[in-house]
């Protein structure tokens, strides 16, 4: 296309199309280039116009060289289009007369050098077609369960221009998302009052699960639960270790020098001794699920995501357990990400975002970090705190008093240490081993693994938590994950429809 819609005759169209395009300056061919420039989705200054109601903007695009033809826009809904869809009888008239003069100047061009035009047309056919294999291609966009809510509407209502965008689920939002519902099932039965009254945590509670994603509530909460599920775990291996169920001398010499080790008989024994008490004591139960079935889940995930593997399987136990805490978003954004993971995407779409979901900034094993983690914890969190030091009130009336200081604040912008939040690479972190040493003596006083035979699980009393004597835990809290998939599999059809 020539810079202008318009054309001088000399020796006839077909020369003055020809004289403009070879003899065009290099500021011409950029300001073709601009006034048609395509964002990441295909669409033109023009287009955006068109859905905008800006008739007059767009007839001057149209008039200084805007493309109107189809062909142009592969990935796109073409102008005249969008007018049609718009009703907007001006500007269909001027795309419609630009069209033709177009349409006019290659039936000259054809008339003139047929033979060069029909390879000018194959290559331009088969470009085309090349052009919108590449523009088929898909846009992970990763994020928090809001950001599938909103690609995925957006590609549903128009599905022309953003059915290109699918959403990959953001790993480091989805285990807060984990975390505050292991947390709603553990908390009304001891985790909450364990987290208050024994770990003497005050910044631990609901309020910081809800909002997980501020200050350092998501560490202190992921804490929180690893102390509570380890010593918990410690005071059932001791009760396990004093029933008759634990394996005598002779089975452990045995397994020892028919394997190597102790594991399978040690394993063997305690499921048998687990389903056997479960099945007479309902606190029992209730605690055993959470150590076993429930606090695993957020475990494997940490694991999977620093190593970058396995992480889809993490993502397939989700929907069973928010389908049982009622949270339908979160359950949708987990059947969402397993469908695109497992069949949905083209499989060189789901092996590249297998590869490239983690970042590895030191290149250690073990030391990834999910892609939306690393954009919260290297971007968003420094910019964040900087941002706000900087703008208290005692900063800015400081800044107003001493132009030296307004000099010494400006040039900080200037320099990445600025934005730093740590300046040392390593950091200790205080052993917990106390802290699960105090749960597991806690445990045995509640005889939370005793076979009393307690058919309903007493709620504990917490700050938060309006306590009435006897009240006893909601039963969706309990059997969460066996409930949950039963209804994430009623669920799911309706969920493809």
């Amino acid at each position: 296309m020539a810079p202008c819609s318009r054309s001088v005759r000399k020796d006839g169209v077909a020369y003055s199309c020809y004289e403009r395009q070879h003899t065009a300056s290099p500021m011409s061919c950029l300001f073709w280039w601009l006034i048609n420039i395509q964002d990441g989705i295909g669409q033109t200054p023009l287009t955006l116009a068109l859905h905008m109601d800006h008739t007059a903007t767009a007839k001057v695009l149209v008039e200084n060289g805007a493309s109107v033809r189809e062909a142009f826009f592969t990935n796109a809904v073409a102008p005249l289009e969008i007018a049609k869809l718009h009703s907007d009888a001006i500007m269909i008239d001027v795309i419609e007369r630009k069209i033709q003069e177009e349409d006019k100047i290659i039936s000259d061009m054809k008339s003139l050098c047929f033979g060069q035009w029909r390879e000018v047309k194959q290559a331009a056919s088969m470009e085309c077609e090349n052009s919108k294999e590449k523009n088929n291609k898909l846009n992970i966009n990763v994020g928090d369960q809001k950001n599938t809510v909103l690609v995925q509407g957006c590609a549903n209502r128009c599905p022309d221009i953003y059915g290109c965008h699918t959403p990959g689920g953001g790993d480091f939002h989805n285990r807060g998302y984990i975390n505050k519902c292991i947390a709603r099932a553990a908390g009304p039965g001891g985790f909450w009052h364990v987290v208050e009254h024994v770990l003497k945590r005050p910044t631990v509670n609901p309020k910081s699960f809800k909002h997980k994603f501020k200050e350092n509530h998501y560490n202190n909460n992921e804490e929180a639960l690893y102390d509570y599920d380890d010593g918990l775990s410690i005071s059932m291996l001791k009760c396990f270790e004093k029933s008759p169920y634990f394996p005598t001398s002779t089975e452990l010499d045995a397994c020892l020098s028919e394997n190597g080790n102790h594991n399978n008989i040690l394993l063997e024994k305690l499921k048998t001794w687990l389903k056997e008490k479960e099945s007479e004591d309902d606190v029992f139960k209730y605690h055993s699920q959470n150590i076993n079935d429930l606090m695993p889940i957020t475990r494997w995930y940490k694991e999977s995501i620093r190593y970058g593997i396995a992480i889809e399987g993490v993502w397939m136990l989700c929907p069973g357990l928010y389908a049982q805490m009622g949270k339908i978003n979160y359950r949708d954004e987990a059947f969402t990400h397993t469908v695109n993971a497992i069949a949905n995407w083209p499989l060189a779409y789901r092996l590249m975002y297998r590869q490239n979901r983690t970042v590895n900034l030191d290149g250690k094993q073990g030391r990834q970090l999910a892609g939306d983690e690393w954009v919260e914890e290297y971007l968003v969190r420094p910019v964040k705190q900087f941002s706000s030091a900087q703008s208290s009130f005692v900063m800015v009336e400081l800044m107003s008093c001493s132009i030296d200081l307004l000099e010494l604040n400006r040039e900080m912008y200037k320099y990445k240490d600025a934005f730093d939040i740590h300046t040392t690479k390593k950091h200790k972190k205080p052993q917990s081993m106390y802290e699960q040493l105090k749960v597991a003596q806690f445990s045995p006083k509640e005889k939370w693994f005793h076979s009393m035979d307690r058919k309903a699980v007493l709620i504990y009393p917490w700050t938060d938590k309006k306590y009435k004597e006897g009240e006893v835990v909601q039963p969706k809290y309990t059997e969460v994950m066996k409930k949950g998939e039963v209804k994430a599999a009623d669920d799911f059809n309706s969920f493809l429809e």
